[in-house]
């Protein structure tokens, strides 16, 4: 896979005094399966350590972005399962190895959340790993908005970030239109 229109992408999206402070950017492709090779996946970059300008890809990943459709929730409300598009940081103080949805009762191992306000309450958003269910359903439009990866690579995302970049917070763009 030829990663630098993934890089390109990334620079053109990133204000270039974000690519300067941070270490570490996740970037998520939320477009659909026909769109192409990057639909539905995650790119763990990180920069070089001797060209502080370039990236280095460390992992490629298979998720699942939001329905994008109203659903309705276990207490029988329809809540909106968009996941958003943008920069957005997660929030050090909200990294959880073992975590359940209240709105979902789901679990959500692994949980990084979203360092985001919205309708002025913190948002329930988050990347964190799957279930075995839902593991079936990875590379398709199928979370509640998260960005689910497969237990092992949400644990070693979890890790490589509560390890590495302890700090230092990392960035991450949503992209709808890649493919």
């Amino acid at each position: 896979m030829d990663l630098n229109p993934v890089e390109a992408r990334l620079r053109a999206r990133v204000p270039a005094e974000l690519i300067g402070y941070f270490d570490l950017f996740l970037y998520v492709s939320k477009a659909t399966n026909d769109k192409g090779e990057w639909a539905q996946r995650m790119f763990v970059l990180a920069k070089d350590k001797s060209q502080q300008q370039t990236f280095s890809l460390l992992y490629n990943w298979q998720v699942s972005t939001g329905r994008e459709e109203p659903m309705e929730a276990p207490s029988g409300k329809k809540l909106a399962t968009d996941t958003p598009q943008g920069i957005f940081k997660l929030d050090r103080d909200r990294f959880y190895e073992d975590y359940t949805s209240q709105e979902w009762q789901a679990a959500m191992p692994h949980a990084m959340f979203f360092d985001w306000q919205t309708q002025g309450r913190t948002s329930g958003l988050a990347i964190h790993g799957t279930d075995e269910e839902g593991q079936k359903s990875l590379g398709q439009r199928a979370s509640h908005g998260c960005i689910r990866l497969s237990p092992d690579n949400a644990r070693i995302l979890f890790e490589l970030i509560q390890n590495n970049y302890r700090g230092r917070v990392p960035e991450f763009q949503v992209n709808p239109d890649s493919g």
